[in-house]
Formats: C-alpha cells, sequence, structure tokens
C-alpha cells in the first residue's frame, strides 16, 4: 500500500496522518509548526527543531512508496 497512489492510502494520509500533524501544531509556535507540501509523487515535511540553543531546519521526504521505503531526513 503506497501512501499516495493507492485509494486506501490515501484514506490512511487524510484519516491518519494529517490529523495527527494537525494536532501536533497546535498552541505551537508557528516557526516550529510542521508545514506539509507535495513535490511530485513525494510529500515533502518542513520543520525546526530547537533541542538546546541551535535551531535546526529539517526536511523528511516521504516517497510515493512510504511505508514499504523509509522517509528521507535532511
Amino acid at each position: 500500500m503506497s501512501l499516495l497512489d493507492s485509494e486506501a492510502g490515501k484514506r490512511r494520509l487524510l484519516s491518519v496522518e494529517i490529523p495527527v500533524i494537525e494536532r501536533y501544531n497546535e498552541g505551537r509556535d508557528p516557526a516550529f509548526q510542521i508545514r506539509l507540501s507535495r513535490l511530485g509523487g513525494t510529500l515533502v515535511l518542513r520543520y525546526c527543531l530547537k533541542p538546546g540553543h541551535n535551531i535546526y531546519q529539517l526536511e523528511t521526504r516521504l516517497v510515493s512508496s512510504y511505508p514499504t521505503v523509509p522517509p528521507e531526513t535532511r
């Protein structure tokens, strides 16, 4: 079941994955919210983390064959 190509994957994305991200973003500072975008057949999550004094900008790509293929984080 690929997340972006199959009907079951799209239903899971809309009913499970996106509501979890929306709940995570509730009440957070806008700079530290997860932003979603689609790049071709890839779903891209952009977010910032601040584990100490430094802010890290990260990007996680969920390829079209996710969850079979693990996500790539840079």
